[in-house]
């Protein structure tokens, strides 16, 4: 029996006393929750501490390329990464071939989960923000000729269901971490979770074009990020990253571009016509964008009720349609960096606004998650490592700075050969 589970027989009895009126055993119930909640937030302070640390992530990179043989995993900034893109067609804004994108139902997946999930949730519990909320998870990229992402199939998932089945694979290699830190053999790893939903047949690439072997991530609900570039008022390139909080699920006190967050649904709700309406993965970004960088309320919980149609209305938003549609400003859907820890997706984007005074009209107010980092961007692509120090990037940042920097070697000639045809 583990230590959720005698939390759990602790609480009952007390509570049923309690229920009942027996009241130095309600006053005891108070106490011993009080406690108890203490002690969780204790438990998840230590495991923060080690699943920060440097030595875990080279530890758990090693595991992640022994597991996964056949893949190409991202270098960038002097280290490698645990995660793998796939690139797309290069899609500029409007995006409408990604706009094609669909679901394959309307209605949330359910799973089961067992009591070492349970253990885990209770675990992150001083963290887990809305848990009901429903976002969307992977069933099959649509791939063109060449092999690149045109659009995607998805079905509905819960913020919940998601941290018992994604955010529970990192838990698992932390728990064999934590017994021998010196072991990364996979032989002697006990990992069921994580090998229930490998496939050791295909490339990741080919596994995600195939509805059929996709059933595992299921409840892995998909995220959105963008990398962005500007030019301020003194013509410097600059990219917008920031450091992320302790108050997080998952990669605290990493670095990460931003905007960037869970592909969900912006009406708050699990009802079917929700779920079909919010989904559109430009209405994600375009949300992200205004929520992370200008921390505007209203498009972060959406606790009123407003109509999705608020994001595009926005002024911000619109200022930057209006620099889109003049050519000084290119929004491009890049692909999908795949974070092997979590196995999920990010789909990524590269938003490049040379308006040097875009950031003057709206000033840059991240979210209270996020603290704001200064960077010149180089000419040749993405690789500060030494502005960055001994930081470590959140792993699907790795994954979109890999993407942008492919993208600025070739994508720029290829879009042009795109409208020329």
């Amino acid at each position: 029996m583990d230590y959720s589970e005698i939390i759990d027989n602790i609480l009952k009895v007390t509570g049923l006393f309690a229920a009942i009126g027996i009241g130095t055993i309600g006053a005891a119930y108070a106490f011993i929750k009080k406690m108890l909640d203490y002690y969780t937030k204790k438990c998840f302070k230590d495991y923060r501490e080690v699943v920060s640390s440097r030595d875990f992530f080279e530890w758990k990179s090693k595991v992640i390329q022994k597991l996964f043989p056949k893949e190409s995993f991202v270098f960038i900034c002097g280290r490698t990464y645990p995660v793998v893109t796939i690139n797309s067609t290069y899609e500029e804004s409007p995006f409408d071939n990604l706009e094609e994108s669909s679901l394959s139902t309307t209605v949330v997946c359910t799973r089961e989960y067992g009591k070492k999930h349970n253990s885990f949730r209770k675990l992150l519990s001083p963290v887990i923000r809305n848990p009901d909320n429903v976002g969307y998870s992977l069933q099959q990229f649509n791939y063109d000729e060449k092999g690149n992402i045109k659009n995607l199939v998805c079905r509905p998932c819960t913020f919940e269901q998601h941290v018992r089945s994604s955010h529970y694979l990192e838990y698992e290699l932390y728990a064999n971490y934590k017994k021998n830190k010196q072991d990364a053999e996979i032989e002697r790893l006990n990992i069921p979770h994580r090998l229930s939903i490998l496939s050791r047949d295909k490339t990741l690439k080919e596994l995600l074009g195939d509805k059929d072997n996709t059933e595992m991530l299921d409840a892995h609900m998909i995220a959105t990020q963008c990398c962005v570039l500007y030019k301020d008022i003194d013509g410097k390139k600059k990219l917008i990253i920031a450091e992320r909080s302790d108050e997080v699920a998952y990669s605290p006190r990493t670095v990460q571009a931003v905007p960037s967050g869970f592909f969900d649904t912006f009406t708050k709700s699990n009802k079917e016509w929700a779920i079909a309406g919010d989904f559109s993965p430009k209405l994600s970004i375009a949300r992200e964008f205004l929520e992370e960088l200008f921390d505007i309320k209203e498009f972060s919980e959406n606790t009123q009720g407003a109509p999705r149609e608020n994001i595009y209305r926005h002024k911000i938003w619109q200022d930057l349609e209006g620099l889109i549609n003049n050519e000084k400003a290119r929004f491009v859907f890049l692909g999908s960096a795949f974070d092997l820890v979590v196995m999920t997706n990010i789909l990524s984007y590269l938003l490049i606004i040379e308006d040097d005074e875009f950031f003057v009209r709206h000033t840059l107010r991240p979210n209270y998650e996020l603290t704001l980092i200064d960077v010149v961007a180089g000419d040749e692509g993405i690789d500060f490592k030494d502005e960055l120090h001994d930081k470590l990037l959140m792993p699907e940042t790795a994954g979109l700075f890999n993407l942008v920097n492919k993208y600025l070697k070739e994508g720029e000639k290829v879009n042009e050969d795109n409208k020329k045809v």
